[in-house]
């Protein structure tokens, strides 16, 4: 594989020789797909992403930030034409996470944040040719450690799947409200989910209002007066007398009545 510089990767004995770990990962890569690539060197990504693999569970920093420069010239330059390698550079990418906070991982989280934008780049323009719920899992994974705007553009991903037509859709509701309210402390998403969901609960309450109701009232909102955010008390407040006004008179109404005097 590449002159042997993959069996120096996949080579256990040679784990702790970052140097040439890192200089075999630098050598393949501006071979593969740099500018320095070397054209009679016939090596598919496919072949090279499992040495890859073997190099970052090293968990040497400087060789996470070779391989992930390595992995950006590849999204670059080739992206259009992956298909299966997808995967795998994905998988490498979750190795990447717990480094991006450490001291010295600023760089590597650039690097892999560049790696990320290029895919949802490539996503907006109908150019990426992978598995879609393998790229939403990742872009999930690392939205907390991004800009607000990509967790939001994968807020809208999710969103296009809250229709009646689509098959669980009040489950990928509550996903959404665990994952952009609950589990999010940047109040510009939250803010962004309660308003997407005010527009879902009319757009649809005619026939599911009690359904969508109780799940937004009872499972997210229960203790909305406890938010920090006036901003977000004020938007929750309002969604919940939404909800109790278009359901009418029922056990929810009760409830929310209660939630509201608290």
């Amino acid at each position: 594989c590449g002159q042997g510089l993959c069996a120096s990767l996949d080579n256990p004995n040679n784990e702790l020789m970052v140097n040439l770990i890192r200089g075999a990962v630098f050598f393949l890569s501006m071979s593969l797909w740099g500018s320095q690539r070397v054209m009679t060197l016939n090596v598919s990504a496919s072949a090279v992403l499992p040495s890859l693999v073997n190099v970052v569970k090293t968990g040497h920093l400087i060789v996470l930030y070779e391989v992930a420069l390595g992995l950006r010239r590849l999204v670059k330059k080739f992206g259009l034409n992956l298909r299966v390698e997808w995967e795998g550079l994905f998988y490498i990418l979750y190795f990447f996470k717990p480094f991006m906070s450490v001291p010295g991982g600023d760089a590597l989280s650039t690097v892999t944040n560049d790696i990320l934008t290029n895919v949802e780049e490539a996503y907006k323009t109908h150019n990426f040719h992978g598995d879609e719920l393998d790229l939403f899992a990742t872009l999930q994974l690392f939205a907390p450690l991004r800009d607000e705007s990509h967790s939001i553009f994968l807020l809208e991903l999710k969103l296009q799947e809250v229709t009646p037509s689509t098959p669980n859709w009040l489950k990928a509701l509550e996903v959404i409200l665990s994952t952009f309210f609950v589990n999010e402390r940047r109040s510009t998403i939250r803010a962004k989910v309660l308003s997407s969901v005010e527009e879902i609960f009319q757009s649809y309450s005619h026939f599911y209002s009690s359904e969508m109701g109780a799940l937004i009232a009872l499972s997210f909102l229960p203790t909305f007066y406890l938010e920090a955010d006036p901003s977000i008390r004020q938007k929750s407040l309002a969604l919940l007398v939404l909800i109790a006004e278009e359901v009418g008179h029922s056990k929810l109404v009760s409830d929310i009545t209660q939630i509201l005097t608290r």
